[in-house]
């Protein structure tokens, strides 16, 4: 179940593309910190970027079936970025409140019990942005709660939907490519097809370009 659930979230936000924001669904294998075994984990992360450095976070995450613990919740985190080599990597660092309910052995008529609390997570986090819409996700989460288990999980994500960033767009001069006068037809037009055209095709337009330029300042000292 929970599992279609993450492929129903991934899905609705491979369609929504919105700027600067970003949506996980991420899987991967988690620890108790009294436990020997291992179980699944899965978590649903939508996170907002406020900033070159900063970003806040919400989702879900469910903490597979542990002995005597079936456990899952809510978290809201605050973030620290900073992005590397050209902005295809970015590394974070973040904090926040865990809501959680957690399914434990009773002794009653259903042989379980509803526990819940508040917990800490705290999470680092790799992002690695490939060319176009598409990233690779890798987190450690860490949560540390006063009266459930403590867990560690590592999660990743494969072929995760992002939406483009302005600001690496601006970084590498792709939404401006040019200062030319905004009252010159031609140049404006080739401005707006600079975007959609392959790398190798630009030098052609900066020729274009000079050959404007040179036309425009003939006819400013004529």
């Amino acid at each position: 179940m929970f599992r279609n659930y993450l492929l129903v979230i991934a899905l609705c936000g491979a369609t929504c593309a919105v700027h600067a924001q970003e949506l996980f669904a991420l899987s991967g294998a988690l620890k108790g910190k009294h436990h020997s075994e291992r179980t699944f984990t899965g978590q649903i992360d939508y996170q907002q970027r406020l900033g070159e450095s900063i970003a806040f976070s919400g989702g879900s995450i469910n903490e597979g079936h542990l002995s005597g613990h079936h456990r899952d919740g809510a978290t809201a985190q605050i973030w620290a970025r900073t992005d590397a080599l050209d902005r295809r990597l970015t590394l974070a660092a973040g904090i926040g409140p865990y809501v959680y309910f957690d399914t434990v052995p009773a002794a009653n008529a259903d042989g379980s019990h509803d526990d819940h609390g508040v917990g800490v997570v705290a999470s680092l986090a790799a992002t690695w942005h490939f060319s176009g819409p598409w990233s690779m996700h890798l987190r450690v989460n860490h949560i540390a709660t006063d009266h459930s288990v403590d867990t560690t999980s590592l999660c990743a994500s494969s072929g995760l939907i992002r939406t483009r960033r302005s600001g690496a767009r601006q970084a590498r001069g792709c939404s401006a490519p040019w200062q030319v006068d905004p009252q010159h037809v031609p140049l404006r037009r080739l401005v707006r097809c600079a975007n959609r055209v392959p790398t190798t095709t630009r030098p052609l337009l900066r020729m274009e370009r000079r050959s404007f330029e040179r036309r425009r300042c003939t006819h400013a000292t004529a």
